[in-house]
């Protein structure tokens, strides 16, 4: 279920209970393989192309809370206002007309139930960045950065030997030498089905020795 909302706020049609001690204190949420602590009120940043998993919800003082945990832009079919326990792929499950000012990086998290909100967080999405790739044509190394065009020839050898990125870790990054639309080649870094960086490549005709 989604509605307007404006940040610092939450989606103005829950209000929030007067009662400070029934506000959720922090919700767990699973990133990829890890569990990260979310207090109340604050924001969480996140790769595009992380799954997200909100799994637990603590509550001030102990108490159990009853309510749903709704995160604005995710649409849930089995489940309507109830995002506990689903995947969400933050790279393709996320509405970017529900985010802050529609710009698709900003999403509210609520914990609400009925008319009553006990609580909200942010999920803040950041776009994966290429800061440079080292590859080696012949041997010879040469370090390039997203859209930078090189030019091989078609029978250099081509070695892609280090990436790197704004991510915690590259492990999950891998790249691709494909075919281009208007050019001849491009290196294509992906995470998961995400291409997030390109690299053109002009390839020319070899002159071989005799």
């Amino acid at each position: 279920m989604n509605g307007a909302w404006v940040r610092p706020q939450a989606p103005v049609r829950s209000e929030l209970v007067p009662d400070s001690a029934s506000h959720i204190d922090y919700l767990v949420i699973k990133v990829n393989s890890e569990s990260r602590v979310l207090k109340n009120g604050a924001e969480l940043p996140v790769i595009r192309g992380d799954k997200v998993t909100i799994t637990d919800v603590a509550v001030n003082r102990g108490g159990t809370y009853k309510g749903s945990i709704n995160v604005i832009g995710f649409q849930r079919g089995d489940k309507p206002f109830e995002d506990r326990g689903a995947v969400i792929d933050t790279s393709k499950d996320l509405l970017a007309r529900w985010s802050e000012s529609g710009r698709g990086d900003l999403y509210a998290i609520v914990a609400e139930s009925g008319s009553k909100r006990y609580g909200h967080a942010y999920l803040k999405v950041i776009e994966p960045v290429l800061r440079y790739a080292e590859i080696t044509v012949n041997g010879e190394r040469r370090v390039l950065r997203d859209g930078e065009m090189t030019a091989i020839g078609a029978d250099d050898q081509v070695k892609v030997d280090k990436i790197v990125t704004n991510l915690e870790g590259d492990t999950d990054v891998y790249f691709q030498i494909a075919e281009a639309a208007g050019k001849d080649y491009e290196i294509r870094f992906l995470r998961g089905n995400l291409v997030f960086a390109k690299i053109p490549l002009t390839v020319s005709a070899s002159v071989r020795k005799q």
